[in-house]
């Protein structure tokens, strides 16, 4: 037998005469040993340098409780036994029955071997309530070299190759438990995407799913993978279709390779949700092509912002032709100068002091000044001094962080806060307390 290096070949001999023991050294003694036979097989077959058994590495006890110690020990070393030959009758204390069934409690790989010269125990007095009989050998005294050196080859090799198996076994538990995290991982990336992704074989034939894509097609993976590649088509046309309103999302494709698809809602639902349907190919790691990737973004939110641009556009031109200088009625040279004063001030960023009688077009003025200027985009904030309360002027002007004064529950923006980026129009100033006239004097220089 050609030895392998990296094999167990640990034997423990249990029995408690001596000569059984010369005799287990004896017979798996490696090298060169001699047989009865040997000279007439010599005849017959060439002769070979190489030894005939491995080394086995022998261990000896007397006695059930010192084999029972002994294979402890082996484990915790991380040097177990192969296999241990177990003589029946050991007096005095437990026989070789007593002590597999001891052994059996912490070490359960072993290949047991059990002996015998005496014929007063049966197979089936030996074998009741014994686990693992897979693992145990049977064998009468006296036995021959030849039946020794077959046997413990045997099972030695067995072992070995057992725990080869079980190694194996454990890595791809391991490979399995390793790839399941990692694919529960790339699960949860695609799932938090918030997109609706599917990816596609060749064919057409659905591999992964994720969480929106099945909500989108209201169907689970696993039903989805089933189906032949048409059926799923004709899910996809049923869930999806064309927009109703062609122009919408028009800007959004504009720099996008894609197509826009609205979902097909059931009566009485909500609005139906706008998806941006991309695709791609995907290749192995040779550049062979595997498939694709189909991707649905929900934009009902971004074609809602396109049109609600699209509006505040169409208000802000409205307003700019409503608000326009030439808009304004009067002809006279008087009129003409307050028109050039007013596009010098629009055209700046400075603060305007705006007089006149009530009536007279003050406020008109002011929003005319902020519409023709490069604050037009901001809010245009128009506040009556004379209707707010002493009391408020402040809080309403400038703001109060919470708890600034008895009542004050939460934080409120002041309208100069509001007006950011915009145009405020203090109208009746005059009639503002004069210490906070001089605030607002400090705001004005410091703005």
């Amino acid at each position: 037998m050609q030895a392998n290096n990296s094999w167990n070949y640990r034997v423990l001999v249990v029995d408690d005469q001596e000569e059984i023991h010369n005799d287990f050294a004896e017979m798996l003694a490696s090298g060169l040993t001699k047989r009865a036979t040997d000279e007439l097989a010599a005849t017959f077959v060439a002769q070979s340098d190489k030894p005939i058994l491995p080394q086995f590495e022998l261990s000896h006890a007397t006695s059930g409780e010192e084999a029972c110690a002994m294979v402890k020990a082996a484990e915790e070393a991380n040097r177990p036994f192969a296999l241990a030959y177990v003589d029946v009758r050991m007096p005095p204390g437990a026989d070789g029955i007593e002590t597999v069934r001891q052994i059996r409690q912490f070490e359960r790989d072993l290949e047991i071997v059990i002996m015998t010269a005496y014929s007063d125990k049966t197979l089936t007095d030996i074998v009741n309530n014994m686990e693992l009989l897979h693992k145990l050998l049977y064998i009468r005294k006296p036995f021959s070299r030849e039946e020794i050196q077959q046997i413990t080859l045997s099972l030695v090799g067995k072992w070995n190759i057992e725990q080869e198996l079980a190694k194996h076994q454990r890595e791809l538990e391991d490979s399995n438990r390793q790839f399941d995290a990692s694919n529960q991982r790339l699960q949860a990336v695609l799932d938090a995407t918030g997109d609706a992704i599917g990816m596609f074989d060749a064919e057409g034939r659905l591999q992964v799913a994720n969480q929106g894509y099945e909500k989108l097609l209201d169907a689970a993976e696993s039903e989805l993978q089933q189906m032949p590649p048409s059926d799923l088509a004709a899910r996809i046309k049923v869930r999806l279709r064309p927009p109703v309103g062609p122009e919408l999302g028009r800007g959004l494709l504009l720099d996008r390779a894609g197509d826009l698809e609205e979902e097909v809602a059931a009566a009485g639902d909500a609005k139906p949700r706008l998806f941006y349907r991309s695709t791609a190919p995907v290749y192995d790691s040779q550049q062979n092509l595997m498939g694709r990737i189909v991707i649905y973004r929900d934009v009902s939110r971004e074609v809602e912002s396109e049109q609600m641009k699209a509006v505040v556009s169409r208000l802000r031109a409205e307003l700019g032709t409503t608000y326009a200088f030439d808009g304004m009625v009067g002809k006279s040279k008087n009129m003409q100068d307050l028109y050039a004063l007013m596009q010098r001030a629009a055209e700046s960023d400075i603060t305007v002091l705006v007089q006149g009688e009530s009536g007279t077009g003050k406020e008109l003025v002011a929003k005319l000044i902020h519409y023709n200027g490069p604050r037009k985009t901001g809010p245009f904030v128009a506040v009556n001094c004379a209707a707010i309360p002493e009391t408020l002027i402040e809080s309403e002007l400038f703001g109060h962080e919470r708890g600034a004064f008895t009542g004050a529950a939460t934080r409120r923006i002041g309208q100069f806060e509001h007006a950011q980026g915009g145009t405020v129009l203090l109208d009746e100033i005059g009639d503002m307390p004069l210490a906070l006239q001089a605030k607002l004097l400090r705001v004005l220089e410091e703005r």
